[in-house]
Order: C-alpha cells, then sequence, then structure tokens
C-alpha cells in the first residue's frame, strides 16, 4: 500500500513540475500576465487533470490484461464446473469437426472439370457476349454460358420433366438447371458407386440437392420425382434423397456446415453423402429483372453483375469410414467460419478486408497452422473491383507465399454470378488446387455484399497399405 501511495505521490510530483515549469516558462517568453483564473486553471486543474488521467487509462489497461475469472460452481452443485468443462471440450470437438471430400463433378461456361476452370482463371479469360440476350437498350450482354445447353437437349428436359415429373411451363431457367444436373450426376453417382462397392457392411447414399429459389418454385416433390426417375432409379445402392431450397450463399454453406457438425458427431452405419447444386441466371427473366433493380453489368453499369450458369457435384464421407481413410485423392473439408461486414461491400469508400482476414486468421489457428503454410486461396470473387480489392487487401503481407497471379484465383471472374452455389463450384476447384499445390487451401465467399465465410481444403495422405485400416 506504501509503495502504491508513493508512485501516486512522485506521478503527481513530477507531473507539476512538468506543467509549471512549461506554463511559466512561455507565460515568461510571451510576457503574458496571467489572471487569478489562469492560475487555477494552469497551474492547479491541469497538472490534476492529467494526473488522474494517466491512473484511470493505466486502471482500464490493467483490466483488460486480467480478464475476470471464470465463476466458480455454485455450492449446491458441485458438478457444474465438470459440465462447464465437458461443454467446452465438445464445444472444441465440434469446431475441428471435417469430412472428407472423396471426389468432384463441375461444370460451367468455362469447363467441364475443375482443372480447366482454374486454367481459365489463371489465363484470365471472361465471360462473353450473349449470341441472344439483349439489354433494354438493345446491346448484347456478357453472360458466361454452358455452350452445349442446345435446343435439342433443353427440348428433351422439358419432355420429361413434363411426364416424369409434372413439371410443366418450366422457365428457360429452370430447364437450363436441370440439364446442368444431367451433365455433373451421372458421373458424381458413377464414383459414389464405386466407393459404396468397397464396404463389406450394407452402406447408403445419402444425396442432398440445394436447389436455388427460382429452381424450388418448380415444386420440390416435382423435382425430386424427376430426379428419381431420371438417375436414381437405376442406381444399384441404397439411397435417400433430399432436397433444401436455398435462397443465398450463406444459406448453401450454413446448409454444408450443418452436414459436417452432424456426420462429425454421428457414429452411425456407414454412409456416403453426396451435396448436389445447379444453377442458372441465363434467361430473358433474369435479364429483364436485372435491368430493372440495376444489378446487370453494363458499359454504363461496371459494378453490376454477369449472369451465369454452373453445377457441382461433392462426394463426401466421414474420416471414420475406411473408404475415406484410403483414398489417395481426398481431401480434407474444416467446417465454415462465417461473418457479417459492418457496412455492404457496395456502399461507398474503401472496402476493407478485415472481416476476410479475422475470418482466415481464425480459421487457421483453430487448425494450428500458419499463413506459410497456405498454398493458394480461391475466392468466389467477380469481375466487381470491390471484391478483388477486398480480397487483395486481405491478403496484404499476411501470405507472402501466394503470388497474387498464381496462387489467388477468384473463380467468378470466369463463370459470373452462379449464387446460391457458387460455394460448391468452387470447393471443387479448391479440391483441385489442394491436390496439385500439395498443401493447405484456403476458400473464401466475398461475393455477397454483407455475408462472409471462409473455409479450408488440406490435402489427404492415406496412411501405408500394412497401416490402413481394413474395409
Amino acid at each position: 500500500m506504501l509503495a502504491v501511495a508513493s508512485r501516486v505521490l512522485l506521478t503527481a510530483l513530477l507531473t507539476f513540475v512538468l506543467v509549471w515549469a512549461l506554463v511559466l516558462g512561455w507565460w515568461q517568453a510571451n510576457e503574458f500576465a496571467p489572471t487569478t483564473s489562469d492560475l487555477l486553471l494552469c497551474l492547479g486543474a491541469l497538472p490534476l487533470l492529467l494526473v488522474a488521467s494517466f491512473w484511470l487509462l493505466r486502471g482500464f489497461i490493467e483490466h483488460l490484461k486480467n480478464p475476470a475469472s471464470p465463476a466458480a460452481a455454485p455450492p449446491g452443485n458441485p458438478d457444474a464446473g465438470a459440465e462447464s468443462s465437458a461443454t467446452c471440450r465438445s464445444d472444441a470437438v465440434d469446431r475441428l469437426a471435417e469430412l472428407r471430400l472423396l471426389g468432384v463433378s463441375v461444370v460451367a461456361s468455362a469447363g467441364n472439370s475443375a482443372e480447366e476452370l482454374l486454367a481459365a482463371v489463371v489465363a484470365g479469360d471472361r465471360p462473353k457476349l450473349d449470341p441472344t440476350l439483349r439489354s433494354d437498350e438493345g446491346f448484347p450482354i456478357f453472360t458466361a454460358r454452358v455452350s452445349d445447353l442446345t435446343p435439342e437437349v433443353l427440348a428433351d428436359i422439358e419432355a420429361e420433366s413434363g411426364t416424369a415429373g409434372g413439371i410443366h411451363s418450366a422457365s428457360p431457367e429452370q430447364l437450363r438447371a436441370l440439364a446442368l444436373v444431367d451433365k455433373v450426376l451421372p458421373s458424381a453417382l458413377a464414383q459414389a458407386s464405386e466407393f459404396l462397392q468397397q464396404w463389406t457392411m450394407p452402406a447408403t447414399l445419402e444425396l442432398l440437392w440445394l436447389i436455388p429459389e427460382s429452381v424450388a418454385a418448380a415444386g420440390p416433390e416435382r423435382l425430386a420425382a424427376w430426379l428419381n426417375k431420371r438417375h436414381l432409379r437405376a442406381f444399384p445402392h441404397e439411397h435417400e434423397l433430399h432436397l433444401k431450397p436455398v435462397a443465398d450463399e450463406s444459406e448453401t454453406l450454413r446448409a454444408l456446415d450443418e452436414l459436417i457438425l452432424r456426420v462429425g458427431r454421428d457414429d452411425t452405419p456407414p454412409t456416403l453423402h453426396l451435396v448436389l447444386g445447379a444453377t442458372s441466371h441465363i434467361g430473358e427473366a433474369t435479364t429483364e429483372s436485372w435491368n430493372a433493380e440495376k444489378r446487370l453489368f453494363s458499359a454504363n453499369n461496371q459494378p453490376g453483375q454477369i449472369p451465369g450458369e454452373a453445377a457441382a457435384c461433392l462426394l463426401l464421407a466421414s474420416p471414420r469410414t475406411p473408404v475415406a481413410a484410403n483414398c489417395e485423392v481426398a481431401t480434407t473439408l474444416s467446417r465454415v467460419n462465417a461473418a457479417r461486414r459492418d457496412k455492404p461491400a457496395d456502399a461507398r469508400g474503401r472496402v476493407s478486408g478485415h472481416p476476410l482476414a479475422t475470418l482466415i486468421d481464425d480459421l487457421l489457428a483453430h487448425r494450428k497452422l500458419v499463413a506459410s503454410d497456405v498454398r493458394s486461396l480461391l475466392a468466389d470473387s467477380d469481375h466487381r473491383d470491390t471484391r478483388i480489392g477486398e480480397l487483395h487487401a486481405a491478403l496484404d503481407d499476411r501470405f507472402e507465399a501466394i503470388d497474387p497471379i498464381e496462387d489467388c484465383h477468384p473463380v467468378g471472374t470466369v463463370c459470373g454470378t452462379v449464387s446460391p452455389i457458387a460455394s460448391l463450384i468452387v470447393l471443387a476447384c479448391a479440391h483441385s488446387k489442394a491436390q496439385s499445390a500439395d498443401g493447405p487451401v484456403v476458400y473464401v465467399s466475398n461475393q455477397d455484399p454483407i455475408a462472409r465465410a471462409a473455409m479450408l481444403i488440406t490435402p489427404f495422405f492415406p496412411p501405408p497399405a500394412s497401416e490402413s485400416a481394413p474395409s
């Protein structure tokens, strides 16, 4: 106590001496004749205010350095501390839940594989002028159209969807989305069948179809009937189909995160998980709507969006399953780390990369990784300066090993706006990139004005054959 009082008195004395010396020196140099109020204010109140401010600031800093200790368990509940500890451990386990990504199937305007999409990004490819769609002014608009969705293909989809699933009067965007399902699902089901055959016990394929609201308008029951007749009827293994409408990218990522958490907690019999998503914004209805909302990219609206279309399948399994433990082409998918910006990215002013950087730092910290471990960064960022600028600002000096051209891939620049399933497209590319880069890859989502997310994709190295678990 005496030592504390001595420090306070010494600080006050030094402050008074310093203030008096400065004030009296200034008055003398300027031949100033102070009044009584000047003397009281400058020689009395000012040094006292400085001393009080110093000790208040010091106490506040000490408080920040020493957070309050956890509350003790109530006397009547001696197990409360143990329960709290168990809850913390459970939360930590949930935070580290993960799935093995065994295979992907993807199609977009820039290619029919993840490797082709990445090559298009590196080459600087961009969406082209559409052959049929026009703006309100009559000029061709830029789109990221999948070229081989011919009128014959769409007519076949329309004919079968009308008879099989009762999907009558489907819009061009809905038909194109179903045609994209036709392009990615067969190869994904073939992959799933190969893995299911490796199990000696009965196994199930759980197919989760994430349906954009524009497609879901056709009716989930009708869509399920169409998919069952078109693709699942001949599938030789037990399977379950779940349809989930999603409105935006954050809902897609939330559904994926819920799947990772559920499988991470679950020890039920072997199950493969197939996540499917397909969307198309190529059609007159979308063009007119985006024009009216000032969302459509044009020479006079550079911050606008470019309509795109794409589809992807992700084949996933619990790390505990034998096929996941022995798959040589698998990668590991972390949970989603999500947040929201305080200010929309489209608002005026500089776009800060801090929200994205914080998400990435937190993601790496939970996995006990540092920035130098990351080999590449992939994003759903499109051509807009706000999104590309935010992405590069998040890189900053944090990722010195990442080349902004060779290792930073804004996939949205080649496939346009494919919300709400852009995350599936980029994760398919990240799966390929993690394998070729032989190291961790970070995926970030920043196409939405406010919602932000990050995930970690790392290559998985199965144990030697002698150490592998039997399948």
